[in-house]
């Protein structure tokens, strides 16, 4: 989205990512004219963790991308690549999903919620296992 749209929505505006390693968490390159949505996207984008941390939005935003796709082969392959995504955000070895032999941190313990209401709202118990299996070839 921001490849497409970032100087699209604000000329003056237009780095709504493009942070380097030296700046803080806090840290904005956006000024203070910058549109509502200027400002949103770079929030959301800079501070996924939040997001995703707070089931209260997430959950819906997912279930309504989700219920959006009619094709239940295109929700099937948008999972996946869902999936994959949490995995390599929240740092979790699918392999190990539901094992405890390795403890989680609070934040894997977020993603791995996610991943888990994923799989057991959305993903059918006869095709869960190929899912887990193509999620795991895309993260290594």
């Amino acid at each position: 989205m921001v490849d497409e749209t970032r100087y699209l929505i604000d000329f003056d505006n237009s780095v709504v990512i493009d942070r380097t390693q030296t700046m803080s968490r806090k840290a904005r390159r956006t000024k203070k004219s910058a549109s509502e949505i200027v400002l949103e996207l770079e929030n959301q984008l800079n501070n996924i963790n939040a997001y995703v941390a707070d089931s209260r939005k997430i959950i819906p935003d997912l279930k309504f991308v989700i219920e959006s796709v009619q094709s239940n082969q295109v929700r099937l392959t948008y999972l996946i690549r869902l999936i994959t995504s949490l995995s390599e955000l929240g740092n979790i070895n699918v392999k190990k999903l539901f094992s405890d032999s390795d403890p989680l941190n609070e934040l894997q313990q977020t993603y791995r919620n996610i991943i888990v209401w994923a799989l057991d709202s959305w993903v059918p118990e006869n095709k869960r296992e190929s899912v887990l299996e193509k999620v795991y070839e895309n993260t290594h």
